[in-house]
């Protein structure tokens, strides 16, 4: 509601209790909130973790985490700067996760690229931003890790930093951006 997305559950809405709280859900689909025409990500399997306080009361309820599985998710670079205007404007999140995912970049109509097999891995605090992403891409195994040092206004500590790894052609490239104040 807050961050004014369109979704659509297509399956089935399965409550659990035990190992913790959560809600799963099946047939999961995400519309761009850009291009309201078009389709962000597809879910196989959604699991949401609630947690334990305030499970009796409906209008406090809390997520702690929220998990996708079998997902494909299709990334317009042409957006790529209406995306990242959107996520630091609305999207103070709790951890995200996607497993055994597909993410598909492609500009316009034209596709650019794929990961296979992908795991995204997002833990938000009130410090750092951490990302990770691992799969396959063009025939590879790559690793991106991004962290995002939100309160670090020291000059000689790097206030972001960037990480790509591409193991079977051995190239490793680590980038760190420090604040220019």
């Amino acid at each position: 509601k807050e961050l004014n997305v369109k979704c659509f559950i297509q399956g089935k809405i399965k409550y659990s209790f035990l190992p913790s709280p959560r809600i799963k859900f099946n047939d999961f689909i995400i519309k761009d909130f850009i291009d309201k025409n078009k389709i962000l990500g597809e879910v196989e399997n959604v699991e949401i973790n609630i947690s334990l306080y305030n499970l009796h009361d409906k209008q406090r309820f809390n997520y702690t985490k929220i998990n996708l599985i079998n997902a494909q998710i299709n990334f317009d670079l042409e957006k790529f700067d209406k995306y990242k205007d959107f996520s630091k404007k609305k999207f103070n999140t709790k951890p995200i996760s996607l497993k055994k995912g597909v993410i598909k970049f492609y500009e316009g109509k034209k596709n650019i690229a794929v990961i296979k097999n992908a795991n995204f891995k997002f833990t938000p605090s009130e410090n750092i931003d951490k990302a990770t992403l691992k799969g396959g891409f063009l025939g590879d195994k790559i690793y991106i890790s991004f962290e995002n040092d939100k309160n670090d206004k020291n000059d000689n500590k790097p206030s972001k930093t960037f990480i790509l790894k591409l193991f079977f052609l051995k190239l490793f490239t680590k980038i760190n951006i420090f604040n220019s104040n």
